[in-house]
């Protein structure tokens, strides 16, 4: 079936018979356009109206499929990404937190900044003077000094 006209808020849909069927636009699940292919789901003011993405013989809709490819992630920071120094402070923030981790209260603060300094170490997360300070004060001295030594991207 095929959009024919669009008058006010009539919509004229041609089925595969040769009748012209009316509908109400507030009936359509899409923004409608003349032409558009479309299936009518009920009958009436009852009706809903779906648009085919693309038609086909078969009648049956198209499935899209996206394809990831795991081993090339999307990095924002390439310029960061891998560096040795953001791994070293990364692993220290790391030790640091799991030595603290009988006490409960720094690990408030300690295991969000050891996962943005994996991230900035992954390319993800900017490196920024910022993180290498707090770092510094809150998780571990030589690690907040190896962020502050690496590529920054400060905003």
């Amino acid at each position: 079936m095929k959009i024919i006209k669009i008058e006010g808020d009539t919509l004229y849909v041609g089925d595969d018979g040769q009748n012209l069927l009316q509908f109400n636009v507030s009936q359509a699940e899409f923004d409608a356009q003349v032409a558009d292919e479309v299936e009518i789901y009920g009958s009436g003011s009852e009706a809903i109206i779906v648009r085919l993405d693309s038609y086909t013989e078969s009648a049956e809709p198209e499935v899209s499929t996206t394809t990831v490819n795991w081993n090339e992630p999307n990095v924002p920071y390439p310029d960061q990404a891998g560096n040795g120094a953001l791994l070293a402070a990364f692993i220290l923030n790391l030790l640091t937190t799991i030595g603290v981790g009988w006490f409960i209260i720094p690990l408030a603060w300690m295991i969000p900044l050891t996962v943005m300094s994996y991230k900035a170490y992954k390319g993800t997360r900017p490196n920024t003077t910022a993180l290498g300070v707090v770092t510094l004060i809150f998780v571990n001295v030589i690690a907040g000094i190896l962020q502050l030594v690496s590529p920054r991207v400060d905003q």
